[in-house]
C-alpha cells in the first residue's frame, strides 16, 4: 500500500472519530499534520467545508490546482467552545492556516451563492460581516465566516438640498419627482433605489427617460441618455471589471459609433450593431501588437482594410495646405453592378434568389432583412413566396456607402388540382376470340344538319379494339360505321343485310355500340337514333327508330344482345345545345320502352339528362369509363370476370363523379340480367 493511500486512510479514520472534545484535540492535530504532509509531498491542496453540528461526518471531493483531487472531511464544531465567534453567520468554512486570504474569500463567495438561494430566493444579496479566526482545538486550521444580507427594493425620493443630490441632477432643469409611486413619475428628476441597484436622473411615464445615472449592485455604472427605461443615445458604461464603453446606445444595447476600452488597455474604436462589433473598426493592443483594422461582423474580425480616420478616431496625418481652400471629399464612385435572378417557387413555396453585386459588399438587404457583407458580392438567399405575386426588393451597399437596389417579382401559382385520367389501353385486354360473336359499332360526331356530338367518332374507333380484345369478336365479324359512313341506309343495311349473314340462330352473341345523338318523337311515343344526314324537320323520315333496330336484332334470333348506348333522349347535344328548334330548355320526357328478355342495355344517362363528353378525356364520359371498366377497373372482386352488375356499379360511380366536375348530373341506366358475365379476363 502506497504512502499516499495510507495517509488517506488515516485521515478518514480520524474524521470518523471527530474532534468535538478536548480529549480528542490531539487526534485533530495529527490529522492536520497528515494534511500538511500531503500538501508538501504531493503538491495537493485541501478545502474543508464545515457545518455547525455535533459529530457530523461526510466525505467531499474538492477540485483544486487544475486536476488534483483530495478526499477530506467536514470539521466538527463544539457550540460551547469559547473560540467560536460570529454565531449568527450564514456561511462558514475551515481552511489550513497556509491558505491565503484571497483564496479563502473566493471559496466563501462560491459557498454563499448556494446559501443565498435558500435565504433570499431570486433577490440580490451582499456578503457582510466577514470574520476570520483560529479554529478550536487546532493550531493548524483557520475559520472564516460571513453573514448574507438580502436586498429589498425601496424607493427614495430626491431631496432638494444636499451637495451630492445637487451634483447628480446638475444637468437637469426638471422639477424633483414627488410621491413614492415610481409609475406616476413623469417629466421630473428623482432617485430610485431598486432591487438591481440605484438610478438618479430624469423620468417620464414611470420610466428612465432623459439624462441619468444607473449603478447596479455588482458595481456596473451607466451615465448618459435614456429612453423608455433603457440606455438610448450617447452614454458611458463602466463595468465592475474595469472595462469601459463610451459611445452610442439604442434600446439598451451598444449601437452606432463607440469606443470600448478593456481593463488591460486593449481598445476597440468603431461601429456597433445590437451590442456587437459590426462594420468598420480598429482594435489596438496594450502590449504593442499590430492593430486589427478593417471590417467586423458579429463581433468577429472579418476583413483587413484601412478605414476612414473619423471612424478610427484618428487625426488626419496630412492636413490640407493652408494656401488652398479645403475641398469637399467626394465619395468613391460606386462599383456595384447588382443582378438578381429568382427561381420559380418549389412545391413548398420557397424561392431562391441568386444575387451578384459585382463588388466588395458591406451590406445586402432583402425586403429589409440583413444578409451581411461579402467580399465577392455573391449571395444565395431563400425566401417564402405566398400564392400570387410576390415582390422582393434587394438593396446592396458597398464598403464606401454607395447603394443600388433592384426589385424582382415572382408569381406562385396554386397547385394544379385537376384529376388526371389514364389513357385508354385496349392492349391490357387478353380476351380469347369467340366463334359466335358479332359487333356493330356506330359513331357519329360530324352531323350534316344538327350540332356535333363531340368525340363520338373517337368513341367508336377505339371501341373497335375493345370489341375484338375484350368481347372476343373476330375482326371479320365487326361492322364499323363512322361519320359519313353512318347514314340511314348504311345503318339499316348493317342490321338487315349484313347481320343476318353473320348470325346463327340461337347461337350468336350480338354486341351493338352506338355513340351519337338520340331523340324522342314529338309525342314521346318513339325513340330515334340520328344518322349522319338526319333532318330535324323530317325526323320520322330521316331518323331511325330504336324499335326498328330492336326488331332487326330479334329477326336473327340471337342467343343474346348487348346494347351500349352513349346517347341521350333529352333533346340536347353533348355540349348542351338544343337539337329541336321547338324544344324548350326543360328536357323532353320520352315514354318508357321495353326490351326482349335476352337483351342487356347499358345506356349513358337517364332520359332527362345529357350524355356529356369531356375535352380532357377526348371521349364521351360514358364511353371512356365503359372501356376503362373493361380493362379491369370494374372487376370489384378481382376474380378475372366482369359481370353486368359490376360494370353498372363502376359506371354509376365514375360517370356520376366526372359529370359533377363539369356541373352536370349523369346517371347511367341498366336494363337486363345483372348476373351475366360481360367480360371474361
Amino acid at each position: 500500500m502506497s504512502r499516499l493511500n495510507v495517509c488517506f486512510r488515516l485521515i478518514l479514520a480520524l474524521c470518523s472519530l471527530g474532534s468535538a472534545t478536548p480529549a480528542l484535540a490531539y487526534l485533530e492535530s495529527v490529522r492536520v499534520n497528515l494534511l500538511s504532509l500531503l500538501v508538501k509531498e504531493y503538491k495537493l491542496a485541501v478545502i474543508n467545508y464545515a457545518k455547525i453540528s455535533v459529530r457530523s461526518f461526510r466525505l467531499i471531493a474538492a477540485f483544486t490546482g487544475g486536476a488534483t483531487f483530495l478526499l477530506g472531511c467536514t470539521t466538527v464544531q463544539d457550540p460551547s467552545s469559547k473560540l467560536i465567534s460570529n454565531p449568527g453567520a450564514d456561511v462558514a468554512m475551515t481552511f489550513p492556516a497556509w491558505v491565503s486570504d484571497s483564496e479563502k474569500r473566493k471559496a466563501l463567495s462560491e459557498e454563499a451563492k448556494t446559501k443565498a438561494i435558500g435565504k433570499c430566493g431570486a433577490a440580490p444579496y451582499e456578503i457582510v460581516n466577514i470574520q476570520s479566526f483560529p479554529y478550536a482545538y487546532s493550531g493548524g486550521m483557520n475559520r472564516i465566516s460571513a453573514t448574507i444580507n438580502c436586498q429589498r427594493a425601496e424607493v427614495v425620493q430626491s431631496a432638494p438640498q444636499g451637495g451630492r443630490e445637487r451634483l447628480d441632477r446638475s444637468t437637469s432643469n426638471m422639477p424633483i419627482c414627488s410621491g413614492s409611486d415610481i409609475s406616476r413619475w413623469t417629466n421630473c428628476h428623482g432617485t430610485a433605489t431598486l432591487s438591481w441597484g440605484k438610478y438618479v436622473g430624469e423620468f417620464r411615464d414611470g420610466k428612465f427617460h432623459g439624462q441619468g445615472i444607473g449603478t447596479t449592485v455588482n458595481g456596473n455604472r451607466y451615465v448618459g441618455e435614456h429612453r423608455d427605461g433603457k440606455p438610448h443615445g450617447q452614454g458611458t458604461f463602466t463595468f465592475a471589471s474595469g472595462n469601459k464603453y463610451v459611445g452610442e446606445f439604442r434600446d439598451g444595447k451598444r449601437h452606432g459609433q463607440g469606443t470600448f476600452t478593456m481593463a488591460n488597455g486593449d481598445k476597440h474604436v468603431g461601429q456597433y450593431t445590437d451590442d456587437k462589433r459590426n462594420g468598420q473598426g480598429i482594435v489596438t493592443f496594450a502590449d504593442g501588437r499590430p492593430p486589427l483594422e478593417g471590417f467586423f461582423a458579429d463581433d468577429k474580425f472579418f476583413r483587413a482594410e484601412r478605414i476612414p480616420d473619423h471612424i478610427a478616431g484618428r487625426v488626419p496625418t496630412t492636413p490640407p495646405p493652408v494656401s488652398q481652400a479645403p475641398r469637399q471629399a467626394e465619395p468613391p464612385r460606386s462599383t456595384l453592378s447588382l443582378a438578381v435572378t429568382p427561381s420559380s417557387p418549389d412545391t413548398n413555396g420557397v424561392v431562391l434568389l441568386t444575387v451578384s453585386t459585382g463588388s466588395d459588399t458591406a451590406s445586402l438587404k432583402v425586403n429589409g432583412d440583413e444578409e451581411g457583407g461579402r467580399a465577392d458580392g455573391r449571395y444565395s438567399v431563400r425566401r417564402f413566396a405566398r400564392v400570387g405575386e410576390n415582390k422582393f426588393e434587394v438593396v446592396a451597399t458597398d464598403r464606401f456607402g454607395n447603394t443600388q437596389r433592384q426589385t424582382v417579382s415572382v408569381v406562385r401559382e396554386p397547385a394544379d388540382t385537376t384529376v388526371r385520367f389514364a389513357t385508354l389501353n385496349p392492349g391490357a385486354l387478353r380476351g380469347k376470340p369467340a366463334n359466335n360473336t358479332v359487333a356493330i359499332i356506330i359513331g357519329i360526331q360530324d352531323y350534316r344538319r344538327v350540332p356535333k356530338a363531340e368525340f363520338a367518332n373517337n368513341d367508336a374507333r377505339v371501341f373497335y379494339d375493345y370489341a375484338i380484345r375484350g368481347l372476343g369478336v373476330r375482326p371479320e365479324n365487326v361492322k364499323l360505321l363512322v361519320d359519313q359512313q353512318a347514314d340511314d341506309v348504311e345503318i339499316l343495311g348493317a342490321f338487315k343485310n349484313w347481320l343476318p349473314l353473320k348470325a346463327k340462330r340461337g347461337q350468336t352473341d350480338v354486341y351493338v355500340f352506338y355513340s351519337g345523338h338520340g331523340l324522342p318523337s314529338d309525342d314521346g311515343a318513339s325513340l330515334y337514333f340520328l344518322p349522319h344526314g338526319v333532318d330535324r324537320q323530317f325526323l320520322d323520315r330521316t331518323a331511325i327508330k330504336q324499335a326498328e333496330i330492336v326488331s332487326a336484332l330479334q329477326a336473327v334470333s340471337p342467343k343474346s344482345v348487348t346494347l351500349f348506348l352513349d346517347a341521350c333522349y333529352s333533346g340536347q347535344s353533348r355540349g348542351g345545345e338544343t337539337l329541336l328548334a321547338s324544344a324548350r330548355p326543360i328536357a323532353i320526357q320520352p315514354k318508357a320502352s321495353t326490351f326482349p328478355s335476352n337483351f342487356t342495355v347499358l345506356s349513358a344517362s337517364a332520359p332527362e339528362q345529357i350524355a356529356s363528353s369531356s375535352p380532357d378525356l377526348k371521349h364521351g364520359i360514358f364511353s371512356y369509363f365503359l372501356m376503362k371498366g373493361m380493362e379491369g377497373e370494374a372487376d370489384q372482386n378481382k376474380d378475372g370476370s366482369i359481370t353486368v352488375a359490376e360494370m353498372q356499379a363502376y359506371l354509376s360511380e365514375s360517370v356520376g363523379r366526372k359529370a359533377m366536375s363539369i356541373n352536370r348530373t349523369q346517371q347511367p341506366q341498366l336494363v337486363g340480367d345483372q348476373s351475366r358475365v360481360l367480360v371474361g379476363r
